[in-house]
């Protein structure tokens, strides 16, 4: 296979995979558009994109693993425990219908390099949006999250101290989900934004997609519209209801269709039980645009705005 043009999409050793939203922001794009729009989220007509969600293969055994003060075992950090990954199927999501993209593929020139979407047989990425890795740990850490491919080696833990500090902005910190909640609907975001708890009452989605940890259990009075916001988390909480290293599975089966979750209302299977290992999924967006137009801006705003006033699950 020939190897895929590098243009726009960040492909070296060590490199951050492309994404469009900024971690320190989530809801602004680095081309400086608002992306708040949660009071006026519906089901966009015109939005479409490419999916694939990799099961990471993880050397738990490799060293002392990663742990907080807890106790709770933390994804690693460094490169090296990060062996492998078995590619998904990618998928084609088109104004609320998922479908195999069966004439794409997942491609990574070699391990310890990002890779991304192609079409086999033509050298170059489909135009690459959002990359995210989301870890599912415990009982007790369900749900964390980072805002970039984790298997380059790329992250980071919190510590509240001075070390902190030394971070030289090339990394991407792991973070618990949050959401940026607003008229009853909950966007999911990678950067710590908004609230540690879902927006609304009773929402259809707890705990199937999200743990009931994060459920508003205050008295409140606004139903829960659905659930929005970064897409690889949103399609991630649904992957974990396949079984490990079947992640494709519930896209394939049509789980997801029509933004709804129409797959188990109980918790994943999936997630790792009292002594299991954290299990990670890779989730790659890209957009199906032709190469030529790969540097306007626009598109990548454009998608940016239908991706956050879009119910990917609606209830």
């Amino acid at each position: 296979m020939s190897t895929p043009s590098t243009t726009k999409h960040h492909a070296g050793r060590g490199e951050r995979s492309h994404k469009h939203s900024s971690s320190k922001d989530v809801k602004r794009s680095k081309h400086g558009s608002s992306k708040n729009s949660s009071s006026n989220a519906s089901n966009s007509p015109g939005l479409s994109f490419l999916f694939v969600v990799n099961e990471l293969d993880v050397n738990f055994e490799l060293s002392t693993p990663e742990s907080d003060q807890w106790g709770n075992i933390l994804p690693p950090t460094h490169q090296q425990a990060y062996r492998d990954e078995l590619a998904g199927q990618v998928f084609r999501y088109d104004r609320g219908t998922v479908s195999p993209a069966d004439e794409y593929q997942w491609y990574r020139p070699v391990w310890g390099m990002a890779g991304g979407i192609i079409r086999p047989g033509n050298p170059v990425y489909a135009m690459p949006y959002k990359t995210q890795t989301v870890f599912a740990c415990s009982p007790h850490l369900p749900i964390i999250v980072s805002d970039c491919d984790a298997s380059l080696g790329t992250t980071w833990f919190r510590h509240n101290c001075d070390c902190d500090d030394a971070n030289d902005g090339n990394t991407d910190s792991w973070n618990s989900l949050h959401f940026v909640n607003s008229n009853g609907v909950s966007q999911v975001n990678a950067s710590s934004q908004g609230d540690q708890y879902v927006a609304g009452r009773n929402p259809s989605w707890i705990p199937a997609l999200v743990p009931r940890a994060f459920e508003d259990t205050s008295q409140n009075t606004t139903p829960s519209q659905g659930l929005g916001g970064e897409l690889p988390i949103v399609i991630a909480l649904m992957a974990f209801h396949s079984s490990r290293g079947r992640a494709s599975h519930v896209f394939s089966s049509r789980k997801w269709e029509h933004n709804e979750w129409r797959g188990s209302e109980h918790s994943p299977a999936g997630y790792p039980r009292s002594h299991g290992n954290p299990r990670g999924l890779l989730v790659h967006v890209a957009i199906e645009r032709d190469p030529i137009y790969a540097g306007d801006p626009a598109i990548l705003d454009n998608f940016a705005d239908l991706e956050w006033t879009t119910l990917f699950v609606r209830g």
